[in-house]
């Protein structure tokens, strides 16, 4: 399940079965990735293309990465490009 992030934005937790977590699959495939290059998504081949596509588009790796796990289902590919979030995050005060 997605957790809301301190402030604003979303943790992925990855679990797929919440409202939260489709709510921050729609925020990430209409805002964050433009509808004009979300196509060329599947066409991704190398962690340099995943580099290069969020460089243009002004984003995270992490977030083409997470896209393109979504698109393709393969929950595996870019992991290396995804950051990790430790749970200390959220007891921090």
């Amino acid at each position: 399940m997605g957790h809301p992030a301190p402030r604003s934005g979303f943790i992925d937790d990855g679990s797929r079965d919440s409202q939260l977590e489709d709510e921050a699959d729609t925020f990430a495939s209409t805002t964050l990735i433009p509808p004009e290059v979300a196509g060329s998504i599947t066409a991704i081949r190398s962690p340099q293309d995943v580099e290069a596509l969020s460089a243009t588009i002004g984003i995270a790796p992490g977030m083409v990465a997470g896209r393109y796990q979504y698109e393709t289902g393969d929950y595996t590919r870019f992991n290396q490009l995804r950051r990790t979030v430790t749970h200390e995050l959220f007891h921090a005060s």
